[in-house]
């Protein structure tokens, strides 16, 4: 009877947990949903209460993180942002898209050398990780390390090259014109 007992209990734990873990599932692409939606119709208030809502949860994704990102950024919460960052793990430190969001949250706020930081940072560098800086650095009325930063690309992408090209014209130098049409 103990055995019986014991397997039945274990099957019930057992189902609990896989119940348990879909619910979690659920909520997590719930949450994701939600906060992009609220960011979408640009109602970013509403983004960070359903963030302040599951923060101390093990249910935060990076894509959550992404999107409260985005809400401090939209909003002026430069500090938030920062606690958002400095809550961030070293796995999510090393994901392209927290990085990416980082760099263009830090750069929005004229905070170049805390993007820089990050694209150092990052050990793998995506086509992403260079469009980011180099928009910032031309956002941030610095073009000329927008076009520094692109020649250390090899093989770049479409979207490089525009900022290429942006870059060079908002220089208006001859260097930087010659270079654009290389």
């Amino acid at each position: 009877m103990f055995i019986v007992s014991l397997i039945i209990s274990h099957h019930t734990k057992s189902t609990y947990f896989n119940i348990l873990r879909t619910i979690t599932s659920s909520t997590k692409t719930n949450i994701e949903f939600e906060m992009k939606k609220f960011n979408d119709k640009r109602q970013f208030t509403k983004a960070l209460d359903l963030y302040d809502k599951y923060k101390h949860q093990s249910i935060i994704t990076d894509r959550v993180l992404v999107h409260a990102l985005n809400a401090c950024g939209q909003l002026g919460y430069v500090e938030r942002g920062e606690i958002i960052h400095k809550k961030l793990s070293n796995n999510s430190l090393n994901n392209t898209y927290i990085q990416t969001s980082l760099i263009q949250f830090y750069m929005r706020y004229g905070r170049v050398n805390d993007a820089q930081r990050i694209f150092n940072e990052s050990t793998s560098k995506t086509m992403v990780h260079y469009g980011s800086l180099m928009k910032g650095f031309k956002m941030n009325g610095m073009p000329e390390k927008a076009i520094d930063l692109f020649s250390k690309v090899i093989n770049p992408n479409e979207i490089l090259l525009c900022l290429l090209f942006s870059s060079c014209a908002q220089v208006q130098t001859k260097e930087a014109l010659d270079f654009g049409r290389k």
